[in-house]
């Protein structure tokens, strides 16, 4: 498994675009930053995150300083699961 860390919004940035061919069925992507506007439902990434087989998780206190929720497909965790992500990837990978 690789955890894919994306950091950047998919409306002001291509990191979603560059990382979204790489991210494996068996993969972890975690949305933090400004990347977790990309669970706002009725956005196209929302409907794309859905439908893609990869667990897809968001940082919760980013979520919160936006005013978001995490969404059907997106689960929010916090900071001390985000580091237990790290250590159980065989690789991370951060998209900027």
């Amino acid at each position: 498994m690789q955890l894919h860390i994306i950091s950047k919004s998919p409306y002001s940035h291509d990191a979603f675009e560059q990382a979204w061919p790489l991210i494996a069925a068996e993969d972890t992507v975690i949305l933090i930053n400004d990347a977790v506007y990309a669970v706002q439902s009725g956005s196209g990434w929302a409907a794309r995150i859905n439908d893609h087989p990869a667990r897809f998780v968001a940082l919760d206190s980013d979520l919160a300083c936006r005013g978001l929720s995490q969404g059907a497909a997106v689960e929010a965790v916090n900071i001390g699961s985000f580091v237990e992500l790290s250590f159980a990837a065989q690789h991370c990978i951060s998209w900027y």
